[in-house]
């Protein structure tokens, strides 16, 4: 598929508009514990489409209930790790927790991803986006933490920087796990 843009904005972009919106949706009673993982799910399957390789519409509801599963999964051991013997409320502990639940989250969005997208490596796909995953969930905890209890600006805008900040992050991996057949030139 020919496109002036580059995959890795698209998919950035795209990551970046869904945790905006994620963000915003978390102020909404119950909605923060299903719209990030659709909207989410909405942006991969958008910049797939438009970047990579058209998608049926089919697989365009994949991406979105595996991103969605994938949420729910990374709230599930959040919550599970949270609960393990010597865990406090610190904000180490608590990073260390949303790490563990970023990369699960993160690994259902992979897997996903290798089911829709043919052209991926799967050994690159399953460690990078996984890894992103991981690390980002950290950085998604501590800095909503650390708005929330050290700024004045508190919510929305911790969640809105949180979510922004994973969803670009992971988003903006995919492109790079690309096998090297489909990135060359024909």
């Amino acid at each position: 598929m020919s496109n002036a843009q580059s995959p890795i904005i698209v998919f950035s972009v795209a990551g970046l508009c869904s945790g905006l919106c994620s963000g915003l949706s978390c102020g909404l009673p119950l909605t923060g514990l299903i719209i990030p993982g659709i909207l989410f799910g909405t942006a991969l399957s958008y910049a797939t489409h438009t970047s990579l390789t058209p998608l049926s519409s089919g697989q365009r509801a994949t991406l979105i209930v595996a991103s969605t599963g994938g949420y729910f999964t990374a709230i599930t051991v959040m919550h599970l790790s949270m609960k393990l013997p010597g865990f406090d409320n610190s904000s180490l502990f608590s990073s260390c927790a949303a790490a563990v639940a970023g990369g699960f989250g993160a690994l259902v969005v992979a897997g996903a991803l290798l089911f829709v997208i043919l052209d991926l490596s799967i050994v690159t796909t399953l460690f990078v986006v996984t890894f992103v995953g991981a690390v980002f969930g950290s950085a998604f905890m501590f800095c909503g933490m650390y708005m929330r209890d050290f700024t004045s600006i508190g919510r929305p805008f911790h969640d809105i920087v949180s979510f922004s900040l994973w969803q670009a992050s992971v988003a903006s991996v995919v492109p790079f796990c690309r096998s090297r057949l489909a990135q060359t030139p024909t």
